[in-house]
């Protein structure tokens, strides 16, 4: 729990519905917000939601650092299919995120990540397929690919060295997911947690 005297303010930023609200009526409504949250996440891209899948999650992948695939599950004993598959239950998700407050300027989760990625044309990850925010297990993207049967959208960098990119532990090609493959897992994590409709939009100001 947050200290009493732990605050955040932050600027609403108005929808067109909103633009002729009440500038008292918000400063109650961000008070009432402010009391009632033990947890406020800044910004809505894939840590963020690294961060909150994890409070959520039951059964984490606690063998290893989750967000870059080290010291996962040996891959005889990974469930990641039926993990990656099973919706959590949205009245327990609703109770966690009624104490947690995401706030991100897109009002919506990945939004800045997609425009920046849109906008520079990037058409795949720089990062290994392992290396992503699912908490249950670094083979999730894996299994979300392969059930789905997408794996021409994954990418081998074969002119990239395991050793000299720090990935020693890994046989094989450098794999990294295409945009639209990794936006689409970052989607499916979004609906598997209950989380859409969970991010306030606005910008931090202190």
């Amino acid at each position: 729990h947050f200290e009493e005297s732990c605050r955040v303010a932050f600027v609403p930023v108005f929808s067109p519905r909103n633009e002729t609200q009440n500038a008292g009526e918000w400063k109650a409504d961000l008070m009432d917000w402010d009391e009632e949250k033990e947890l406020v996440v800044v910004g809505a891209g894939p840590h963020a939601l690294a961060l909150v899948s994890r409070i959520l999650e039951d059964e984490p992948d606690e063998l290893g650092d989750f967000f870059i695939g080290l010291g996962s599950q040996p891959k005889s004993v990974r469930v990641s299919n039926s993990k990656c598959f099973r919706f959590r239950d949205k009245n327990k998700m609703r109770s966690i995120m009624s104490k947690i407050a995401v706030v991100d300027a897109n009002g919506c989760w990945i939004g800045q990540w997609a425009k920046q990625f849109s906008a520079l044309n990037i058409p795949h990850l720089r990062s290994s397929y392992d290396q992503h925010p699912a908490p249950f297990d670094s083979y999730a993207l894996q299994a979300f690919t392969e059930h789905l049967k997408r794996c021409d959208q994954l990418v081998d960098l074969d002119d990239i060295d395991n050793q000299s990119a720090g990935c020693s532990y890994r046989q094989g090609s450098f794999r990294v997911a295409n945009t639209k493959l990794f936006h689409d897992f970052l989607s499916h994590l979004v609906d598997l947690y209950n989380l859409n409709g969970s991010v306030t939009q606005g910008v931090v100001t202190r």
